[in-house]
């Protein structure tokens, strides 16, 4: 005998469901727990995707509040097409945004020590002609 969960279950698909709907009737309440019950499950993609270099130069916590913002912004695009659609939804975006803020953390990344790689002849000292004065 199989015992069912109650609507209210953060795990039952019928409970994000129902969220999405009481959201889309303006529940400002269902907003937030939405996005709180999906949270730690979103922690645990990011975290699996976060390459080990990356992670000194990322804050997950930004890249989650990100993640939010953009789908509130969006929500109205979302499509619910069964068991998990939501969170894979969520799931996406999270990785577009640690995408984009990967490509930012690598712009910012400073070159250690560019010119010493490309060699003496690049050297600034090495351009300078000798001189007889002295001071």
């Amino acid at each position: 005998m199989q015992t069912q969960r109650p609507p209210d279950d953060p795990q039952d698909e019928l409970y994000t469901y129902g969220l999405l709907q009481r959201m889309h009737a303006g529940d400002a309440a269902a907003t937030e727990l939405l996005f709180q019950v999906h949270r730690e499950r979103l922690r645990r993609a990011l975290r699996a995707h976060l390459a080990p270099e990356s992670r000194a130069l990322i804050d997950r916590e930004d890249v989650l509040q990100e993640t939010v913002l953009r789908a509130l912004r969006r929500i109205e695009r979302f499509e619910w097409r069964g068991k998990g659609a939501f969170l894979a939804w969520l799931v996406r975006i999270a990785l577009n945004v640690l995408c984009d803020e990967t490509k930012r953390a690598a712009r910012f990344r400073p070159e250690p020590f560019a010119r010493e790689a490309q060699g003496d002849a690049d050297e600034p000292a090495n351009h300078l002609e000798p001189t007889d004065e002295r001071d």
